[in-house]
């Protein structure tokens, strides 16, 4: 029989996938996509409800905290914070240990400000005489390696 926690990971896979996919055909995600995926989520919890521990609350608690302060402070958008919210709704722990949105969060910040530091030393030295202009496919490649790092 299939575990709870895979039905978990398999839903927000294709919650995941599906917002990708408006993400990137229209840069629109529709919040009905947030509170379908985050309504199931939180109907698995009936049939699984003795495994929630008060880590599974906080986790909760600390993301929709996280989550709200991002949106009031301007530095994300309403899907950003539907997307945290759901994902900690659907996952909020994986094996009883790690915090999957904290996780998600934080990983997103580093990869942004890898970036962005890689795009400052690319508009820094591509003025440079000794130094050819950085190509879109090196930052490609740059991307790339800095992902298989953090996997």
């Amino acid at each position: 029989m299939i575990e709870i926690e895979s039905i978990r990971i398999i839903l927000l896979l294709v919650m995941l996938g599906i917002a990708s996919y408006f993400d990137i055909r229209s840069r629109m995600i529709p919040d009905i996509i947030w509170l379908v995926f985050g309504g199931l989520g939180a109907i698995l919890y009936v049939f699984d409800w003795n495994t929630v521990t008060s880590y599974h609350i906080l986790t909760m608690i600390v993301t929709g905290a996280i989550a709200l302060l991002l949106y009031l402070y301007k530095w994300t958008g309403t899907a950003d914070v539907f997307a945290l919210v759901s994902i900690t709704i659907i996952l909020p722990v994986y094996y009883e240990f790690v915090m999957v949105s904290i996780t998600l969060l934080v990983g997103g910040f580093l990869l942004a400000g890898f970036l962005t530091l890689v795009d400052y030393i690319k508009q820094k030295y591509q003025h440079k005489k000794f130094m050819r202009p950085i190509q879109q496919p090196l930052i490609l490649h740059i991307f790339t390696i800095s992902i298989l790092i953090f996997i």
